[in-house]
């Protein structure tokens, strides 16, 4: 992609990553710390992606994409139970969780591909 991550590991149309904090030397590095929702919203805009959907985190679009976040609670960007939004881990395992958005959870991005 754009971003230079690889293709996930379900559709091939989106891809995810975790490594997401730019070093200032244009590498990136793990956010190795849980976030409220707008925190981690504005860290993947900051870096032209956005959260993932959590049918794409059930996919399989955010298995293996670095931080050691595959068995932690990542969030989403879909809704749930009004104000609330779905958390899952980060390999789309366990149960989803429908969370507040001022309680914490980790980032995981996703990018869409390129449609040039």
């Amino acid at each position: 992609t754009e971003l230079g991550w690889g293709q996930g590991f379900g559709s091939g149309k989106v891809c995810g990553q975790s490594n997401i904090v730019q070093d200032g030397a244009g590498g990136s590095l793990c956010l190795d710390q849980a976030v409220t929702l707008e925190v981690a919203q504005s860290l993947c805009n900051s870096i032209g992606a956005r959260l993932c959907d959590i049918s794409e985190i059930e996919n399989g679009e955010t298995t293996g994409t670095g931080c050691s976040h595959d068995f932690k609670s990542v969030w989403s960007r879909t809704r749930c139970d009004g104000n609330k939004v779905w958390r899952k881990n980060g390999n789309g395992s366990g149960n989803r969780t429908c969370s507040w958005p001022a309680s914490t959870g980790f980032v995981r991005c996703c990018a869409d591909e390129s449609t040039l």
